[in-house]
């Protein structure tokens, strides 16, 4: 009759045609397969079939790498650092900064069962494509690692989590900067930066000079030195108060050497009595790059200022225990591997203190 609906005719495959795709029943809800060709179809219902039979898969199914994401930052808001406190705001910004490029490049709304190995190798080569260095892509599958066996722990995640994500199968390819400043290349370097050669406005020139005076002469990240205030300084004792946040030891007083006290009362000189003593400074990698160019020095990072300080007390023959308590790391493996550069000037003035011990005497001839 006319005006009356066509009536579906039942399929012995379950199958139906809505325009050009087939479509089926899955417990008892209508889903498409998404395929045109009918032997496709029966393939893809067969696949469906068995995996809503699966808990683990149907919840993979409901839960989106933006969930995963918000799951792990929970997570990690509630967990203990390895010194006992809660993370830092700034370890939080990581994981949302690795597993965010993870989501870009596989989809927010991408449904964890379909982030498969083949996804992850899509992932990878897109990475690459973009030029991130083999280190980074491997501390982004870390993270991966993590929200995915997080999940799997929730029953939404259904996949070999070890196997997805290449573990102990995509290298590392970790190797730490050693660039630190000699004491001859920091005044080279502070008068590169205090020509206003290259820099927006005269009058940043000296500022940036005072601010890179700063992190050398208090082993501070540049983080911190925005943070970093005039009462922090006593002068009187000679230490500073670091306002860290990155572990439970970071906000800590420091002692500064006699070496770097003049380079100190340099860095505040004329700074805000009240406030921040330094701005933000935006293109700090790339002004520090061209004052490089312009001393005829290799190139340093902000952190390679620091290295620096820890560096030069190492050579000076301060012990790594001391070092610690002026950089605040937990232990002295970051200063073996990372920060406390040495080098064989260093290595041999200490080697000549060592000489042999005099015999007790009466015990030469025996």
């Amino acid at each position: 009759m006319e005006g009356r609906k066509k009536r579906r005719r039942a399929s012995k495959d379950g199958l139906w045609l809505r325009g050009r795709t087939w479509w089926t029943t899955i417990a008892g809800e209508r889903v498409s397969t998404g395929c045109k060709d009918r032997e496709a179809a029966r393939l893809a219902r067969a696949r469906l079939e068995r995996e809503s039979a699966d808990p683990a898969h149907a919840a993979a199914q409901r839960t989106t790498a933006r969930n995963m994401i918000n799951h792990v930052l929970e997570d990690r808001r509630r967990a203990r650092g390895k010194t006992g406190g809660t993370l830092s705001p700034e370890t939080l910004e990581i994981y949302q900064v690795k597993l965010g490029h993870v989501a870009r490049v596989l989809g927010e709304t991408t449904p964890l069962a379909e982030i498969t190995h083949e996804a992850v190798g899509r992932y990878i080569s897109q990475r690459e494509t973009e030029r991130v260095s083999q280190h980074t892509i491997h501390k982004e599958l870390k993270a991966l690692r993590f929200g995915l066996r997080l999940e799997a722990e929730r029953g939404n995640y259904p996949h070999n989590v070890d196997h997805v994500t290449r573990t102990r199968r995509f290298a590392e390819g970790y190797k730490p900067r050693k660039r630190y400043l000699t004491w001859e290349e920091i005044p080279r370097l502070l008068m590169a930066i205090a020509s206003p050669s290259g820099l927006a406005s005269t009058a940043q020139a000296p500022e940036r000079a005072q601010h890179v005076m700063w992190l050398i002469a208090t082993a501070g990240r540049l983080r911190e030195s925005y943070r970093a205030e005039l009462d922090d300084h006593d002068f009187a004792k000679w230490t500073v108060l670091i306002r860290g946040s990155k572990t439970s030891d970071a906000e800590a007083r420091i002692a500064i050497a006699p070496a770097f006290r003049p380079m100190l009362l340099l860095a505040i000189s004329g700074r805000p009595e009240l406030g921040p003593l330094f701005p933000h400074w935006g293109n700090v990698h790339r002004s520090l790059l061209l004052a490089c160019k312009r001393a005829g020095i290799e190139r340093v990072s902000p952190n390679d200022l620091r290295r620096t300080h820890a560096s030069l007390l190492r050579q000076s023959g301060i012990a790594l225990e001391d070092i610690r308590e002026v950089t605040r790391h937990a232990t002295t493996r970051m200063l073996e591997l990372v920060y406390g550069r040495t080098n064989i000037e260093a290595t041999t003035k200490a080697l000549e203190r060592v000489e042999w011990p005099a015999l007790p005497p009466g015990k030469d001839g025996e």
